[in-house]
Formats: structure tokens, C-alpha cells, sequence
């Protein structure tokens, strides 16, 4: 393979999807007050994008220093065709995609301000410890914990704050946090089911290279028992949304959680007949179906709330 092939490989492309995910929770956590705006979006998704393929890069880099065996099951190679040494690529496109990440990171600081250091630090934590040890957590059975954290928490309530913050006094209040609360949960669980089941996917892999996965750990029982649970959790988060901020206008919300089940059970049968490779794909899709339709929602009429006896549409 050439090197713009190596390159594309180990950034591993389909998981932009979870990025697209995750900056589209937090456009509808912002857009259910009328705070989304569309420049600051923009720069939250590349970043997103670009940064986890650095995050990739990343991971197949150390793969091949420390040997680990993924980058042979994948068929990288060990040169280009110029003879460049795999590391050497990996390194350059690790450079090209920070590069990128980075440029998209400073105008959301000059948007936002001072505070979204913080979450690059964060992130920069998250890599370091996920990828600089002969034994990272990367190779960890709580692995999935990371992905919950990055799509979940970190991508959609930063997103959200992004844009809210610009129409508020302080950073941090409950009005504006609550909304992409439910949605870093939802999109957590939902990032977490897309984790486990490509690892479920690879068990065979990972135990010929001795990486340690939930799947490995707890096989395919375990997986889809953690795929209930979570499915469970999000839903729940879901229908409580809407019902914690207005329990008359609830209905209008209920369509999305209850195709995203309809979803995640389909995913579920096809996990327990042992059909994985489509799997994933179905649940990629539940996961952005789910950012992308209540996106949609809130922009057309937005979280309803009352003052006195007036219904007021935030999204209006």
C-alpha cells in the first residue's frame, strides 16, 4: 500500500461516525434552548473528526513500536511503497491530522474562551494514557469506559457549551447543562454498544494478540448483557427528557427513542445469531439516527417550558 493508504487504514474512517454523533447530541442540547450556531458547530466537528483520527494514528503507532499485532491483523505492511518505514507514515499522518484538529481547536477558543483548555487537556490525558505505556489502557477490558466518556460527556456537553455559553452570564449552570446531560448519556451508552461489539467482532484477533477486551474477558454473554444494560439506560434517558422538562408535550419526542429501541432490539438478535460485521453497521447507524433526528426535533420547536400559564417553544 501506498502511504495514503496506510494513512487512511489506521485513521480507521467509519468512526467519524461516533464523532458526527457525538457533535450532533450537543447541537440538540444547544438547540433545545435556541443557542445552536452554526460556525461554532462547524469547528466542533472537525475537530471531533480530526482529532480522533490523530487519536487512531496514534493508537496504530504505538501498535507497531511496542508490536502489539493489530497493525498485521489489518495488513499495514512495514513500508510504503517508497520504502518508508510504517512508522514513519503513521507518524507524518499523526502530524497532518493534529494539525488540522489543532487549527479547528484554536478558533473554538477564541469562540469560547479560556475554558476549553480544560477539555483539551482532558483529551490530551485520554490519549496519553490510553497509548504511551507498553501496557495502555487501550489494551483494558474497561476500555469502553473511555469511549462512553469521549462521545458521552466530554463531545456533547462541550459542544453544547460551545454555543450556550455565548448567550450566558455564567459557563456552568443547570438550565443549559441539563439538556446535554441526557444527551451525553444517551450518546455515551450508545458510543459504548458500538465499542464492545466491534470488539466482539475481533475477539479472535485480540486473543491471538493477548489484548484484553470485554469481549475477551466476558465473552459473548457478557457483551450482550452490557448492550442491554446500556440500551436500558439510554432509553430511559431518552423518555425522561422530555418528561423532566414538560410532562404535557412529552408525546412529541417519543417517536425517537422508540424507533432507536426498535434498532437496538433488531441489533441485539443479530449479536445473540452471532451476526456481527452488519451489526456494527446497524448500530452505528442507531447512534447517529438518534443525534441527527433530535437535532432535527429541537430545531423545529426546541424544549417547551412554562411561565405561568404561557407555553413558550425555545427552539422559536
Amino acid at each position: 500500500m501506498n502511504s495514503i493508504q496506510i494513512t487512511t487504514k489506521a485513521a480507521n474512517p467509519p468512526t467519524a461516525w461516533l464523532a458526527v454523533a457525538s457533535v450532533m447530541g450537543g447541537n440538540a442540547a444547544a438547540a433545545s434552548h435556541g443557542n445552536f450556531e452554526v460556525l461554532p458547530a462547524v469547528f466542533c466537528l472537525i475537530f471531533a473528526i480530526f482529532g480522533l483520527f490523530a487519536f487512531n494514528l496514534t493508537h496504530r503507532y504505538y501498535d507497531n513500536k511496542h508490536n502489539y499485532g493489530e497493525n498485521n491483523d489489518d495488513k499495514l505492511g512495514t513500508t510504503d511503497e517508497l520504502g518508508n518505514p510504517i512508522g514513519y507514515v503513521l507518524l507524518e499522518g499523526i502530524k497532518v491530522t493534529s494539525i488540522i484538529a489543532l487549527t479547528a481547536g484554536i478558533a473554538i477558543l477564541a469562540l469560547a474562551g479560556w475554558w476549553t483548555l480544560g477539555i483539551a487537556a482532558v483529551m490530551a490525558a485520554i490519549v496519553f494514557i490510553c497509548n504511551k505505556k507498553f501496557h495502555p489502557f487501550s489494551r483494558n477490558p474497561l476500555y469502553f469506559l473511555i469511549t462512553f466518556l469521549v462521545f458521552g460527556p466530554i463531545g456533547v456537553i462541550g459542544t453544547e457549551l460551545v454555543q450556550s455559553e455565548r448567550y450566558s452570564d455564567t459557563l456552568f449552570n443547570w438550565w443549559d447543562v441539563e439538556p446535554a446531560l441526557f444527551m451525553s448519556v444517551i450518546m455515551g451508552c450508545m458510543a459504548a454498544n458500538c465499542h464492545i461489539l466491534f470488539s466482539l467482532r475481533h475477539i479472535g484477533n485480540d486473543k491471538k494478540n493477548s489484548k484484553k477486551t470485554f469481549a475477551t474477558l466476558f465473552g459473548k454473554k457478557g457483551v450482550i448483557a452490557l448492550t442491554v444494560f446500556n440500551t436500558v439506560a439510554y432509553i430511559t434517558a431518552g423518555v425522561m427528557a422530555p418528561i423532566k422538562v414538560n410532562t404535557d408535550t412529552w408525546v412529541y419526542y417519543m417517536p425517537i427513542p422508540a424507533i432507536s429501541l426498535l434498532i437496538s432490539i433488531y441489533v441485539i438478535i443479530r449479536m445473540m445469531k452471532g451476526e456481527y460485521k452488519g451489526t456494527l453497521w446497524w448500530s452505528i447507524f442507531n447512534m447517529v439516527f438518534y443525534a441527527v433526528s433530535a437535532f432535527i426535533m429541537l430545531m423545529l420547536i426546541g424544549f417547551p417550558h412554562y411561565t405561568g400559564d404561557t407555553l413558550v417553544w425555545f427552539g422559536h
